[in-house]
């Protein structure tokens, strides 16, 4: 895995990363593609990681406990590992096992465990992933709502109850802290795509959501991490400014930044030329 740059790591606590691959269910020897969504912290989503000045690196996990076992022979393409520029990639699992997959941004990670299976006469493939409503870096006792997609590998949408299938949520305690509260699920029904979790302290929390079918066997588990600080907001009191205040701004530097490259963008996203 190549080596992050100091300004990649200064950043990275300022963003969030959510993955999700294509299926968490192959057969060994299959290739299956992986998308990242790198999000702000006002919200918005990075679309190139070179004009953002941030890199985001895939690899596989054997360090994280529970996953010291993991298998380490997937092979990465269509993904530039030198650059750092990927949102995407392709990774193909040689041989049966469970695989932890990371993306990371510094010290910013999000993870998805596949499993890889010998028998081709395995169940239909189900994939799963899990969302956050805000950010994974958050202020503790922040309450954030984590949200179940489950797809066929056709693309369909699965039904919890209907098609079989039991969604578990659980706080993983082995990897990070153990005081978050977990609301709206009932584990009996095992049908809630939605939850509530509120961490309490300072640190890493990481939550389980795992998928089984009508035989209590495991079809899919995606694990997501939220990161909490105990740093306030920070309010600045506004003060009230005269109709005639002149506002100004100054483009000294103007000329010296178009030469070198930078481009400028209105409201609409509309790039401008020198005549704005």
């Amino acid at each position: 895995m190549a080596d992050f740059t100091s300004e990649t790591v200064k950043a990275a606590e300022t963003y969030a990363i959510s993955i999700e691959a294509d299926k968490t269910t192959v057969v060994a020897g299959e290739t299956v593609g992986f998308k990242a969504d790198v999000i702000k912290e006002d919200g918005t989503k990075v679309t190139d990681l070179k004009e953002e000045g941030i890199q985001l690196y895939w690899w596989s996990d054997c360090w994280a406990a529970g996953y010291e076992n993991a298998n380490m022979d997937a092979t990465y393409s269509n993904y530039d590992e030198n650059s750092g520029y990927s949102l995407t990639a392709d990774v193909t699992f040689p041989t049966a096992g469970t695989y932890h997959i990371a993306a990371s941004i510094g010290d910013v990670k999000q993870y998805i465990e596949i499993t890889a299976s010998e028998n081709e006469n395995a169940k239909e493939a189900v994939n799963l992933s899990v969302k956050a409503s805000k950010k994974t870096y958050i202020k503790k006792g922040e309450t954030v709502t984590l949200t179940a997609v489950t797809k066929k590998a056709d693309g369909t949408d699965t039904s919890l109850g209907e098609d079989g299938y039991k969604l578990s949520w659980k706080l993983n305690s082995d990897k990070g802290l153990s005081d978050a509260t977990i609301d709206g699920y009932d584990e009996e029904k095992g049908d809630a795509s939605s939850i509530k979790v509120t961490p309490k302290s300072e640190g890493d929390y990481y939550f389980d959501a795992v998928l089984t079918d009508e035989d209590n066997s495991e079809v899919a588990k995606y694990t997501i991490k939220l990161s909490t600080s105990s740093v306030e907001d920070i309010y600045v009191e506004p003060i009230s400014l005269n109709d005639d205040f002149i506002k100004g701004v100054d483009i000294s530097s103007l000329e010296s930044e178009l030469e070198s490259g930078a481009k400028y963008y209105d409201y609409d996203g509309n790039e401008l030329d020198e005549q704005g």
